[in-house]
């Protein structure tokens, strides 16, 4: 029994395991290659879908399911296997094309478990795919086929902020997440990060569940975990609620692990 044997550790990786410009601090690999050694079952739980995260999936060592497109699939890269998969409720198709319609100068992405579409453009919807260095498909809207798992809209924050109003008063059975101040996701409304989590915490038998993560659409995430962590350069809501730790920019999961060793001695 290693001193990590009762965790599943679950982290972001957007700006929690990588830095501002994407990349992987060699420590953090080293540290979570540790917690591993040392009994520990660590995993990722992000907003990117199945395929626009495989190849950061293949940089880390993994040794559980991943939770990716934020709660609302579970792929075991390992194996190559859809452990769960929730789609979008019905009636998605109407709120996003009315959405569309009445709020044109914001960008819509829609997930697919394999691949995502983008619709109308804008600086903000650039700059998030040059953050996850992946480019979407083009199509026109109405012949883009299920499953649709996720939906995020990109736009200013006072545009992002009347959509949010719209499908809370409007579309009960779906919610909105604010990721970054000019990204704005859409799912049903008992998806999340934290959830999934939980769920593969018990089905790996793992009683202490250690999370981390940097944004608001970590919150469901921060809240279900035993132990959670921000990096000190995320979100300044999150960082007076949960522990802080160095920033991504230096390491935040090497900085949690060594806490975490500090705590079981």
């Amino acid at each position: 029994m290693g001193k990590f044997s009762d965790m599943l550790f679950v982290s972001d990786f957007d700006r929690t395991i990588t830095d501002l410009d994407g990349d992987i601090p060699q420590k953090n690999i080293d540290a979570i290659e540790y917690f591993i050694k040392n009994g520990g079952i660590f995993t990722i739980a992000t907003g990117r879908n199945k395929n626009t995260f495989r190849a950061q999936a293949e940089k880390l060592p993994i040794n559980a399911p991943c939770i990716v497109a934020n709660g609302a699939l579970i792929y075991d890269y390992r194996k190559d296997e859809t452990i769960s998969i929730t789609e979008l409720p019905q009636g998605a198709e109407q709120l996003l094309d009315t959405l569309m319609k009445l709020y044109p100068e914001a960008g819509l992405e829609i997930y697919q478990p394999d691949e995502f579409y983008a619709f109308g453009d804008n600086e903000m919807m650039r700059r998030h795919f040059d953050l996850i260095k992946t480019w979407p498909k083009r199509e026109q809207f109405e012949k883009v086929s299920r499953p649709w798992i996720k939906a995020v809209f990109s736009g200013a924050p006072e545009v992002l902020g009347d959509i949010a109003e719209y499908v809370d008063f409007y579309a009960p059975e779906f919610a909105s997440t604010l990721s970054l101040p000019y990204l704005l996701e859409v799912h049903g409304k008992d998806i999340g990060k934290g959830a999934a989590s939980r769920s593969l915490a018990e089905s790996l038998g793992r009683s202490v569940l250690v999370c981390a993560g940097d944004a608001r659409n970590d919150i469901s995430l921060l809240a279900e975990g035993d132990i959670s962590f921000v990096p000190g350069d995320g979100d300044s809501g999150l960082l007076e609620l949960y522990r802080k730790v160095a920033p991504c920019t230096e390491g935040s999961l090497a900085d949690i692990i060594i806490k975490l060793e500090e705590e079981t001695k």
